[in-house]
């Protein structure tokens, strides 16, 4: 099927937000332009180190300005991919729009070919060949499945460009890095010069429980999910460098459930007022492993390019399928 192969070369399908999809609180939150209201646990540590966040978050200068509701990127993706052994990758040029809470639209820049989740269902539309396909019935799982994928990237990017927006369930300081992390050596000629992995120990760690955060596929559970994001801050800047985000079920980590996002020692972007990486790597778990940990080596980098924008004017419409020529 060609959107299973053009999805292995985009990649944009890491683990990060969960299917189906639910309502999202926070698309009708409003920023904390004043203290924000903590839980009544949080330590005078942890909500300096949230507040710190915020306003790394915020390019100088900048005014508070409406939440962002969509956005409309170009991006540049490598994929990691092995089987039976062989190894390969490949980049792709996409232009990847989010409509919140679910709508998404990839077009492939080279072929031109769409797969879009709107209003109408999930679709893939190849202009050269006319060729009209609704991802309806059993045959086309998988492909639905790589949809929410990439709505959950979409709605992840916002969580973490927006954190003032999520809601707060439990906030901590950490003292030293959450497990898991592979250990990178800055020596080593495969480790990435960029990579933050080679950081992790000097980084500033906090803990965040949310339902705003989410997974590629979630625990059954009688309760609305939870997500716990670890983030790792830069000391000076306060900007995340490294993020952890699993699913949490009964006060325990869904281990098979997490992401690991590098978001390296590339400068952050800004973009209409919002400060946001400019590049980043996704790890997936490493299964089965004892103890528990993330693969070395990322599965997906993305680069994100001239041209993007949060503040795009879109519409349910703009996610409906075309109509093929007679």
């Amino acid at each position: 099927m060609i959107l299973r192969v053009l999805v292995a070369l985009a990649a944009l399908q890491a683990p990060f937000l969960a299917t189906p999809v639910l309502p999202l609180a926070r698309s009708a939150a409003k920023f904390q332009t004043a203290p924000p209201q903590w839980p009544a646990d949080t330590s005078k540590e942890a909500q300096d180190s949230w507040t710190a966040l915020l306003a790394a978050l915020r390019p100088k200068g900048s005014v508070a300005a409406a939440p962002i509701h969509a956005f409309d990127l170009s991006i540049k993706s490598r994929v990691l991919s092995i089987e039976n052994g062989s190894r390969q990758q490949h980049d792709v040029m996409m232009r990847f729009q989010y409509l919140e809470p679910r709508f998404v639209r990839r077009t492939f820049l080279e072929s031109h070919v769409e797969s879009m989740r709107g209003p109408d269902g999930d679709w893939l539309w190849d202009p050269a060949k006319n060729d009209l396909v609704q991802l309806s019935g059993q045959e086309f799982a998988q492909d639905r499945r790589e949809l929410s994928q990439t709505v959950s990237i979409a709605r992840n990017y916002l969580a973490l460009a927006e954190p003032e927006r999520l809601r707060i369930v439990k906030l901590e300081r950490l003292r030293a890095p959450p497990k898991g992390l592979p250990a990178l050596d800055p020596k080593d000629i495969t480790t990435p010069k960029d990579s933050a992995l080679t950081l992790a120990a000097s980084l500033e760690w906090i803990s965040v429980l949310s339902p705003d955060f989410q997974v590629v596929e979630t625990v059954k559970s009688e309760q609305p999910p939870v997500f716990r994001a670890q983030l790792g801050l830069d000391p000076k800047s306060h900007l995340p460098k490294l993020a952890m985000i699993f699913q949490e079920e009964a006060g325990a980590l869904v281990l098979e459930s997490g992401v690991l996002v590098d978001f390296t020692n590339v400068a952050y972007k800004n973009i209409d007022e919002h400060l946001v990486p400019s590049f980043f790597r996704v790890h997936d778990p490493l299964l089965p492993s004892s103890p528990f940990v993330f693969q070395r080596e990322a599965r997906v980098s993305v680069a994100v390019l001239a041209g993007s924008t949060l503040r795009p004017v879109l519409t349910p419409d703009d996610f409906k399928p075309p109509k093929p020529k007679r």
